[in-house]
């Protein structure tokens, strides 16, 4: 009798084939996907009301700022770096 050869590769190997399903399946998600977020996206602008145009209205001049700098070397994450 003649013995079944064993292979000396434990892993399976898959058909070209199921690689190519994959490939398609996930392209079609892909193409769902970005035409459900334009339908969407024109759905939202035609509903929104137009803006009305920016005018040229001048601003007061801004009053001076005072800033403290405060530093700390501390890696913990304390929020008293004086005390």
């Amino acid at each position: 009798m003649s013995e079944t050869p064993v292979s000396s590769n434990p892993v399976p190997t898959r058909s070209p084939r199921s690689g190519l399903a994959v490939g398609i399946g996930i392209a079609a998600l892909m193409l769902l996907a970005v035409g459900g977020l334009l339908i969407a996206n024109l759905a939202s602008n035609r509903a929104a009301s137009p803006s009305p145009a920016p005018t040229a209205v001048a601003r007061p001049p801004a009053q001076p700022v005072s800033v403290t700098i405060l530093h700390t070397n501390d890696t913990w994450g304390y929020l008293l770096p004086c005390g």
